[in-house]
C-alpha cells in the first residue's frame, strides 16, 4: 500500500501531464513550492513533495471536519491554482464542478476544477501512448488512483456538508484507511450474480409458504384435518425468514470483503 507521506520518492515521469501546472506557476510565483521542473533538457520532473501543507493536506478528514471542532479545521487553498478556497463551514450539500474540493485516499485535497483537467491531461497522454499505464494519480504524491484488482478509476470524492456533518467521509490511507480491490459497480455485479437467484429461490418458496399457510385454515374445516398442519407451516416459513435474512447478511458481509465501501 503507498503511503502519502512517500511522495518525495515519487517524481514525475517525463510524459507527467505539466502544461497546467506551469500556466498556473507564471501567474502565481509560489507555486514553485509545489513544481519546480529540474534541468534535465526535455526531460521536465515535477516534485510535489512540499504539497504536505495544512492547506492541501488533510490526512484525518473525520476528525479535522468534525462538527463542533472549535474552528479548528483549516482553510484549504488550492495548492495547483491558490485561488479557490474551501470552507467547511459554508461548503454546499451537492458537490458542484466549479468550486467544490474534492479528496483523494492520500489526504491531498484540490479543487475540483484543476484535478478535473490534470485527470483530462492524464487520460489524454494514456490515449495517445505518451505515458505507459498512465492511469491518473494525486498530483501531489504520484498515489495512483485506482483499484488494485478490477483496474478501474476511482469515482470522485466530494467534500460536502452532508458528508462532513454525516460523518461518512472514509479513511485516508494515513489513517488506516485504504483502496478497495473492486469498484461499487465491479463489487455490485458480483453480488448480483452469486446472490440473486439464491435471494430469488428463497423468497419464491417463502411466497408459496405463505400462501398456504393463509390456505390452511380453510382447508382444515373443509377435510376435518388437526391445525397441526398450520403449525408446520409456521415453522416453514420462520426457518425460510432466517434464510432469507442469513443471506442478506452473507451479501453485505462480501460486499465489505471486496472492499464496495469507502473510496
Amino acid at each position: 500500500m503507498e503511503d502519502c507521506d512517500a511522495g518525495s520518492s515519487h517524481e514525475a515521469s517525463p510524459a507527467t501531464p505539466i502544461k497546467y501546472l506551469r500556466s498556473r506557476r507564471s501567474r502565481h510565483p509560489q507555486i514553485q513550492q509545489v513544481a519546480s521542473p529540474t534541468t534535465h533538457g526535455t526531460r521536465t520532473r515535477v516534485s510535489l513533495r512540499r504539497a504536505t501543507l495544512p492547506e492541501s493536506f488533510v490526512p484525518d478528514p473525520r476528525c479535522t471536519f468534525l462538527p463542533g471542532n472549535g474552528g479548528r479545521a483549516p482553510a484549504l487553498i488550492c495548492q495547483i491554482c491558490f485561488e479557490n478556497r474551501f470552507d467547511p463551514a459554508n461548503s454546499t450539500d451537492a458537490p458542484n464542478q466549479d468550486d467544490s474540493f474534492v479528496i483523494l485516499p492520500c489526504g491531498h485535497v484540490a479543487c475540483a476544477p484543476c484535478l478535473g483537467v490534470w485527470q483530462q491531461q492524464q487520460q489524454q497522454q494514456e490515449e495517445e501512448g505518451q505515458g505507459g499505464n498512465a492511469a491518473a494519480t494525486c498530483p501531489f504524491c504520484r498515489l495512483m488512483l485506482r483499484h488494485g484488482v478490477c483496474k478501474h478509476s476511482l469515482q470522485t470524492r466530494y467534500l460536502t456538508r452532508r458528508d462532513i456533518l454525516s460523518g461518512k467521509l472514509p479513511r485516508t490511507i494515513p489513517d488506516g484507511g485504504g483502496i478497495p480491490d473492486h469498484c461499487r459497480e465491479c463489487v455490485d455485479g458480483v453480488l448480483v450474480a452469486e446472490f440473486a437467484p439464491r435471494q430469488r429461490s428463497v423468497s419464491a418458496q417463502l411466497a408459496l409458504a405463505r400462501g398456504r399457510l393463509r390456505a390452511a385454515p380453510a382447508r382444515s374445516v373443509e377435510t376435518g384435518e388437526l391445525l397441526s398442519i398450520p403449525g408446520e407451516l409456521l415453522e416453514a416459513v420462520d426457518a425460510l425468514q432466517r434464510h432469507q435474512e442469513s443471506l442478506t447478511c452473507e451479501k453485505e458481509a462480501t460486499r465489505e470483503s471486496l472492499g464496495g465501501g469507502g473510496w
